[in-house]
């Protein structure tokens, strides 16, 4: 429970007082719970700095349609950040810009979107991207180990260009040196292309993810008792109490739209290739049908828009599911490598090729994949234990959530 104490310790001090503090530490858990089971590299997890930065879109994005304070009398940098480098000078070309404007603060949904496509990132989100990466290193990274004196930290920055026992210092001050990038690139490529990543250690970081959904409530509450001080402080009539847990809880808890972009991506590629199986019931959907596109680990648990996640479903058969965690019978795990087979019988197609490249680069870390002499066989049985893993792993953090189809 060591963890635990230092997370309260910087939730309740801090050398600076602003919610920067309070948006990293929620980063450094969304990301445990986007990876809870990824492999460590020499005993080691790795973040890098552009995902707080993305991140810290996703909170500060919905909160600047509302301007809640956080804990500056004048202004806001992020805001700031995001009206005038962003808002202010969209692309509109981009479809999904054009629905994220139009959207207003749920507009983060679509932004979001963008991180599980094949497509090249828009360069405004780019830009604002690395703007929020610099901000990063010049505040909560410098501020937050430093708990009333004593140095608390349990994660440790590491910048490739120099050597790693170097201190912590020297690591954060050399990863405002990092070059932007000069090419165009999408989410997994901008990912890693990063030359600084926060490091923790693979038992601190199973920690972590044992208890990432409970620390980050705790975080999320206390961010919320901030804002409210400093809100009512400013105008005492002017705070809401469920506006700010609305709010931010479009960065990551809102169920994306049926509609969607990617989600219809996916679903046109499923039609393409045959893969109309129910995972549960094992119906087989004409094209025509009404059916939805299912997480097969519920969104709310696995944030993961991926195609070994993705199944059509019964339209009733999901809304009964809901964010339960599913059984995976052996009928159910059947049908589930029918699918994964069809989809890889394509798998050069854009979607499934960014989706392979996550897996195996980002999950499984392994630097040496490569899509054409990868085995189906073999991917399909890795993706297997990794969904065996987390799906055995979530059972055992969130009781009493089990779904079993009602009729089979």
């Amino acid at each position: 429970m060591t963890l635990i104490r230092v997370i309260n310790s910087i939730l309740e001090v801090s050398q600076k007082t602003t919610t920067y503090k309070f948006a990293t530490l929620l980063a450094i858990f969304d990301y445990v719970i986007d990876h809870p089971e990824e492999k460590p590299i020499n005993n080691f997890h790795f973040i890098p700095l552009v995902y707080l930065a993305r991140q810290f879109l996703s909170y500060y994005y919905p909160l600047s349609f509302y301007n809640f304070s956080q804990g500056t009398p004048s202004g806001f940098a992020v805001y700031t950040q995001i009206e005038n480098s962003f808002k202010n000078n969209l692309n509109l070309e981009d479809t999904t810009l054009q629905k994220a404007v139009k959207s207003n603060a749920e507009g983060i949904v679509w932004i979001n979107q963008l991180y599980d496509s094949p497509e090249v990132i828009p360069k405004e989100l780019v830009k604002l991207l690395l703007n929020f990466r610099k901000k990063i290193i010049d505040q909560p990274l410098k501020y937050i180990p430093n708990v009333a004196g004593a140095k608390k930290r349990f994660f440790g920055i590491l910048n490739k260009s120099i050597a790693f026992d170097s201190t912590y210092e020297a690591h954060r001050k050399a990863a405002k040196g990092q070059k932007k990038p000069k090419d165009e690139m999408n989410w997994l490529e901008l990912f890693r292309h990063d030359q600084t990543s926060l490091i923790i250690d693979d038992i601190t970081y199973k920690e972590m993810a044992r208890y990432r959904f409970w620390i980050r409530d705790v975080i999320t509450k206390k961010w919320f008792e901030f804002s409210y001080r400093t809100e009512t402080d400013k105008d005492k009539s002017a705070y809401k109490y469920g506006a700010f847990f609305n709010i931010l809880n479009l960065a990551y808890m809102k169920e994306i739209s049926r509609n969607s972009a990617l989600i219809s991506k996916y679903r046109n590629f499923f039609v393409e290739v045959g893969a109309l199986e129910s995972i549960f019931s094992g119906q087989t959907f004409d094209p025509a049908e009404a059916f939805h596109i299912d997480h097969f680990l519920p969104w709310s648990y696995y944030r993961v828009n991926r195609f070994w996640n993705l199944f059509p479903l019964e339209p009733d058969v999901n809304r009964e599911k809901s964010n339960y965690l599913p059984s995976l019978t052996d009928q159910i795990e059947a049908r589930m490598v029918t699918h994964l087979e069809k989809c890889l019988k394509a798998k050069a197609d854009p979607l499934i090729r960014n989706d392979l490249r996550y897996f195996y680069l980002v999950l499984q870390k392994d630097t040496e994949f490569s899509l054409e002499a990868s085995d189906d066989r073999e991917t399909i049985e890795q993706i297997l234990v990794a969904i065996r893993k987390d799906l055995k792993n979530l059972k055992k953090i969130i009781p009493g959530k089990e779904y079993k189809l009602k009729k089979e």
